[in-house]
């Protein structure tokens, strides 16, 4: 094994990006595919038994057209968590503010990108 104790060193990002199998304009759908991303990240971060401070949300259309469009931010939770609803209702509030009318997009994204260890034992 190429690590000690038998278990993978814990992950200092999770990423849940994808694409979306058709271009998306209205909101719901892209709120949708972006709560799926956040709850497979947080399953994630619970499983390697850890805390997130920072999530990175992005959203974008296809870059090769002249229409491109891609916004994302990175948001500060307001202390170290590993919930689920937390999680979700940030990434929702922040899908919904890069939200543009009007665009296709194509992908969607959650990275929770500032891990700590969670000091919890149980």
């Amino acid at each position: 094994m190429p690590w000690l104790g038998g278990r993978a060193p814990a992950k200092k990002q999770i990423y849940c990006t994808r694409s979306f199998g058709e271009k998306l304009t209205d909101l719901q759908p892209i709120l949708q595919a972006a709560t799926l991303y956040a709850n497979r990240a947080a399953e994630k971060l619970r499983a390697q038994k850890s805390l997130v401070k920072s999530i990175y949300v992005l959203l974008y259309t296809l870059y090769h057209k002249p229409s491109y469009y891609s916004c994302s931010i990175i948001v500060r939770t307001l202390y170290p968590t590993d919930d689920t609803r937390v999680i979700v209702g940030l990434v929702r509030k922040f899908i919904a503010s890069l939200y543009r009318s009007g665009c296709r997009f194509m992908k969607a994204g959650v990275e929770l990108v500032e891990i700590i260890p969670c000091a919890r034992t149980g």
